[in-house]
């Protein structure tokens, strides 16, 4: 049904006139019975074509208008490219807490998406490319973010500005929770021998968040928030771990070991499982 009616507003213009060449070329209704003719054929012979409708459209309109098609589906092409660039980037947290790592992500997608310029500038809009660049990289970014946070930056209508925006407003909160979150890691302990397995738990959590912040603390200063936070029940384990890589080390100064977070959290764990056995 469709595809008579489009065929008869074809053909009421009785032919039509190829924009590159100026050449006449039969009814589309002659050419689109062609090309069914065709399918019908195939699939009596038993050839494996499946035709989908969009594919008869794309055929339709690459015969009707050759140009205006090819400039479609590069634009087709630029958004599915940008799509990918953007598919392991994270969500937008709606409190800001990620900006950091958020923004790192964005910086990789869009120079993985050849948008570059849109770091340090808006497009030129005499480049119909990059405005098209900067229009599939700002789609991009805004449906990462929570609708509460979109709300505030509505108006920014360029990837440039939006990023510019967006650190405006959540930098500054990045770096002051930041300094919070790590002082807390430094001010965890343990109220309660039992439940030093919960204690742990919130050593870690407040690790990944600092990372998730985008900033790294060293390995050395991770144990010492560990063995700050550890109950004197539990000192002798960590007492344990520093002995045996310093007993390794003795035995084995040309390839030497050295007491790693996770290690220590693996033993404290297993300390305390052990623990709460023997003392129901």
């Amino acid at each position: 049904m469709q595809t008579r009616s489009n065929a008869s507003l074809i053909n009421s213009f009785n032919s039509v006139l190829h924009p590159d060449n100026n050449l006449f070329f039969v009814p589309y209704q002659t050419y689109h019975r062609r090309q069914v003719h065709h399918t019908l054929l195939n699939r009596h012979n038993n050839k494996r074509q499946h035709p989908l409708c969009v594919d008869q459209a794309l055929q339709d309109l690459q015969y009707l208008f050759p140009s205006a098609t090819v400039h479609a589906c590069n634009k087709l092409d630029m958004s599915v490219d940008v799509a990918k660039t953007f598919a392991n980037v994270p969500k937008f947290a709606e409190d800001g807490s990620n900006y950091t790592i958020f923004s790192t992500r964005i910086t990789l997608a869009i120079r993985a998406a050849k948008g570059s310029f849109a770091l340090t500038c808006v497009p030129n809009p005499v480049q119909q490319d990059e405005v098209e660049k900067d229009e599939q990289l700002l789609n991009a970014i805004v449906s990462l973010l929570p609708d509460k946070v979109f709300r505030k930056f509505l108006k920014k209508d360029k990837t440039f500005v939006m990023l510019e925006a967006l650190k405006a407003h959540y930098d500054i909160k990045s770096t002051a929770s930041v300094a919070i979150t790590e002082a807390h890691l430094f001010m965890i302990e343990c109220k309660n021998d039992k439940h030093f397995d919960k204690t742990l738990d919130e050593i870690e959590q407040t690790k990944e968040r600092l990372d998730d912040l985008g900033h790294a603390i060293n390995d050395a200063s991770y144990i010492s928030a560990i063995v700050k936070a550890t109950p004197k029940a539990f000192q002798s384990i960590i007492d344990s771990s520093t002995n045996a890589i310093d007993t390794y080390n003795l035995i084995n100064p040309v390839a030497p070991r050295r007491l790693t977070p996770t290690m220590l959290l693996t033993a404290l764990r297993e300390g305390h499982s052990k623990h709460n056995l023997l003392n129901p």
